[in-house]
């Protein structure tokens, strides 16, 4: 048999097992349990630290956000300022080209309507004077007798040989 399962032994081993439990007890009191006290103060407090530099962080990446949005929004007012700037000097340019296309093509019509103005009245006077011609051409072969030569009108080529 065992000697720890005697039962003459039980009373030696239980005093041991005490003393020995009371001797860890105060060991593990006395000094592991302040440094382990002291390292888990250690971890929280860097934890602690930690988070205060996150909370920091964090309010500053809130700041530059607010800073860059107003950024944007004042880049993108400036930007909308300049197009419509660019909007309303190209519709002036665009009156102005258009006020001067209409006078020129003001102009070009006012031109070609003297033109035809002026080519109407040259077909009326050559058709008047055609129409002359003809009828002396006609008149005189009805007749056929040379007729005297009208103002402005050129004589027949009988005229020439009476």
């Amino acid at each position: 048999m065992l000697p720890q399962m005697d039962p003459t032994w039980f009373a030696s081993q239980s005093v041991w097992l005490v003393v020995t439990f009371c001797a860890m007890f105060v060991v593990v009191c006395l000094f592991v349990m302040p440094a382990m006290r002291a390292t888990v103060d250690l971890r929280q407090a860097r934890l602690d630290e930690d988070v205060r530099a996150a909370e920091k962080m964090k309010t500053e990446a809130e700041a530059l956000i607010r800073a860059y949005d107003e950024r944007i929004e004042r880049t993108r007012r400036e930007a909308q300022d300049i197009i419509d700037r660019a909007q309303a000097e190209t519709q002036e340019m665009i009156a102005v080209s258009e006020k001067e296309f209409a006078g020129r093509l003001n102009a070009r019509v006012a031109d070609g309507e003297r033109r035809i103005e002026q080519i109407r009245a040259e077909t009326a006077e050559n058709v008047k004077r055609i129409a002359a011609d003809i009828t002396d051409a006609m008149a005189e072969k009805l007749v056929s007798l040379p007729l005297p030569a009208r103002d402005g009108a050129t004589p027949s080529a009988k005229d020439g040989a009476s």
